[in-house]
């Protein structure tokens, strides 16, 4: 069939076709608001000891879901303006000790590192 249409046709034929299949792919905006408090702490001034752990703290409690958010450079403020936009409410923690109070029922042991080994 395509071979007998003009080419004139074939192009915005293909164009529409992929506009309403992008269309169709794109979840409406805050169509599933997460209302959920995301911790955020910028630890580029912290320790070497308090990165680990800031770290360390981040994969135990984000196991189910997000909740602890490292900030770095690059990105992280259009990143972090996005997740308030889907929904997310930032609660900005100043150091490794309050987020260790926050999550502190996620503790369940200790993590024993030699500081002088840069392996982690």
């Amino acid at each position: 069939m395509i071979r007998s249409m003009p080419r004139y046709l074939i192009l915005p034929i293909l164009y529409g076709l992929c506009v309403m299949v992008d269309a169709g792919d794109k979840p409406a905006q805050n169509d599933k608001a997460p209302n959920q408090k995301l911790s955020v702490i910028d630890i580029r001034r912290a320790s070497d000891a308090e990165r680990t752990l800031a770290a360390t703290l981040q994969g135990l409690v984000n196991k189910t879901e997000a909740r602890v958010w490292i900030k770095g450079g690059g990105m992280q403020k259009i990143l972090l303006n996005e997740l308030e936009t889907e929904g997310y409410e930032l609660e900005q923690i100043a150091t490794v000790w309050e987020l260790v109070a926050s999550f502190r029922a996620k503790i369940k042991g200790c993590i024993v590192y030699d500081s002088g080994n840069r392996s982690i």
